[in-house]
């Protein structure tokens, strides 16, 4: 608690520190890690896979699918070093994985959408959602799944709680949907054969078919703050775009990758000094603002009683 009448409010310093992008190489059986501006940390930070596709983080682990071993591996998000190689086994081809609490949520091969528990690695229901046309992506907003279609090029919407349908043909006329990020109140959707983005509204309304093109054969992306990066396998690269104008940032931002499938960001924690000029003296705060992935949730006050510093933060999405 902060003593004493406020008077003026200042900014006096902020730093920003570097944070980590991780990508799965599916050729190399390798997981790279690059700075937030594409340089190269370590590019086989974690090797030994088995056809790595999709990749989460979740706290200091990373969670990474081998699409053919049919296992998922975890990993320290620091260091690389094992956590458990065989965290959860008996899979079909996984591929993109999803966390929301602590149910870990992964797509297969097979057209079905199993759950599990993202501590233990125990199964929750191995056939949470089934049906699907070769999916690959998947997408959460409130209490709604998005799982893109592959081969009819349809979106369709589940519950998140239950796994029930909610609308087989959500989205149509989509061209190889292969993955899907929620950003403010839209969805954005990654086209394989026509290399571009498409956006939608949360409700299925198409806001533009065309919002990013000249993608090459795209297929993993994620919205770290306002910047979506997109995996392109034709070249083999991942590229930046601002997500509110889909103008590139630096569309080959990560290069001298083997067919990459995944990625995954720790984004940039920003400090900051609060200088308060109070009645009764100088007051010198000092806080973090680490921020996540994807959807943007409602603003929420902090700091002390007197002052209201309001911070935006980001969830994996």
């Amino acid at each position: 608690m902060v003593l004493g009448i406020m008077m003026t409010v200042g900014i006096g310093m902020v730093s920003t520190v570097s944070g980590q992008i991780y990508v799965t190489n599916y050729s190399t059986g390798t997981v790279g890690k690059y700075s937030t501006t594409g340089a190269a940390i370590n590019a086989a930070f974690i090797s030994g896979l088995s056809g790595p596709e999709g990749i989460l983080i979740s706290g200091n682990d990373l969670y990474v699918t081998n699409y053919d071993a049919g296992i998922i591996g975890r990993y320290s998000a620091e260091t690389g070093a094992v956590v458990a190689s065989s965290f959860i086994t008996g899979l079909t081809g996984p591929r993109k994985l999803l966390l929301r609490e602590n149910t870990l949520y992964v797509v297969e091969r097979n057209g079905t959408i199993a759950t599990y528990d993202v501590t233990t690695g125990a199964a929750l229901k191995t056939g949470f959602i089934t049906g699907l046309s070769n999916p690959w992506g998947l997408a959460l907003s409130e209490n709604v799944l998005y799982a893109p279609n592959f081969n009819s090029g349809v979106v369709s919407t589940y519950n998140a709680t239950t796994g029930a349908l909610l609308s087989t043909n959500f989205i149509t006329g989509l061209n190889g949907p292969q993955d899907i990020v929620v950003y403010g109140n839209n969805l954005f959707i990654s086209n394989y054969w026509n290399g571009t983005i498409s956006e939608y509204t949360l409700g299925g309304a198409l806001v533009n078919a065309n919002f990013i093109t000249g993608a090459g054969s795209p297929v993993a992306i994620i919205a770290v703050g306002n910047i979506l990066y997109i995996i392109e396998q034709n070249p083999d690269v991942v590229g930046a775009y601002n997500l509110d104008t889909g103008v590139a940032v630096n569309a080959a931002m990560i290069t001298g990758l083997s067919k990459p499938v995944g990625i995954a960001a720790i984004p940039e924690p920003k400090s900051f000094w609060l200088i308060v000029v109070g009645g009764f003296g100088l007051y010198l705060l000092w806080g973090t603002n680490r921020v996540g992935l994807g959807r943007m949730p409602a603003e929420k006050p902090c700091g002390t009683e007197s002052i209201c510093c309001r911070k935006r933060n980001a969830r994996y999405a």
